[in-house]
């Protein structure tokens, strides 16, 4: 996935290549410097041209890999607060696909996943998904980490959520009243702040990013070798292959106390 980002990024450098070479550029007859005379307007012409047959055969690869229909919705998805369907289901997927991957290497799976609500850059329309898509709405390459944390770190971390009217979550569900978590429940349980937690999350707030510095020292912290991309990307296409439409829903997992 490394290397179609690389060819992502080529494809804009393209894109921005061609677009001033097609402006008008001022004419200048010759400059002196050093006793070398040379026009502006060639360099530029030279330096373009070869360019754009240098970045030629990656605009095509780039062009056949981000237009690649990997699902289909039946509605469009946006985010929004305190959940939504995209939300939920980017949790979801981000949970399932670590634990399948975590069951399979230390026989145990995590109890819930946290990820940042404005690390999704972008909607995904009603009808066909691409892989153009995905890299639009989650632009960014963070990691996958299961966290082992104890239950006053939860405790923290349910409150910020609360306090943000809601991140992404998914394998838990709360209510927010007067800016506070309510009845919180993880993998079905209520919350035992006595225990210990698996918490699925990125490396970025693993790290304290978004000021979630509780989460910076954690018990254990173990690094799935996957970014949150990747993980959309394979479960889509794994759905499509399946001839499953994409209808995911609001569920309630966050919602307001009066």
């Amino acid at each position: 996935m490394k290397f179609k980002y690389t060819i992502y990024i080529i494809g804009i450098v393209f894109h921005l290549l061609l677009y001033y070479s097609c402006r008008q550029a001022y004419h200048i007859e010759s400059n002196k410097s050093n006793g070398i005379t040379f026009s502006i307007d060639s360099l530029i012409i030279s330096v373009d041209s070869q360019s754009v047959k240098l970045i030629a055969p990656y605009k095509e690869k780039l062009n056949s890999e981000i237009s690649e229909v990997i699902a289909y919705s039946d509605v469009p998805l946006y985010r929004n607060h305190p959940e939504s369907p995209l939300t939920n289901l980017l949790g979801d997927i981000v949970l399932s696909e670590t634990n399948y991957i975590f069951d399979s290497i230390y026989n145990s799976k995590a109890d819930f996943c946290v990820l940042n609500y404005h690390g999704i850059r972008g909607s995904l329309p009603k009808g066909a998904i691409t892989v153009g898509d995905i890299y639009q709405m989650l632009p960014f390459d963070n990691k996958i980490v299961v966290l082992t944390i104890k239950g006053d770190s939860v405790n923290k971390l349910f409150k910020y959520l609360a306090s943000r009217n809601g991140e992404i979550i998914a394998g838990a569900s709360y209510g927010i009243k007067t800016d506070k978590p309510y009845n919180i429940i993880i993998n079905n349980i209520a919350f035992d702040s006595t225990r210990l937690y698996k918490l699925v999350t990125s490396d970025y707030l693993a790290d304290g990013g978004d000021n979630m510095i509780f989460l910076s020292n954690p018990l254990k912290s173990e690094l799935i070798d996957y970014n949150i991309r990747d993980f959309v990307i394979k479960y889509m296409r794994n759905q499509t292959s399946k001839g499953i439409v994409l209808n995911p829903k609001s569920d309630n997992r966050v919602y307001y106390v009066k």
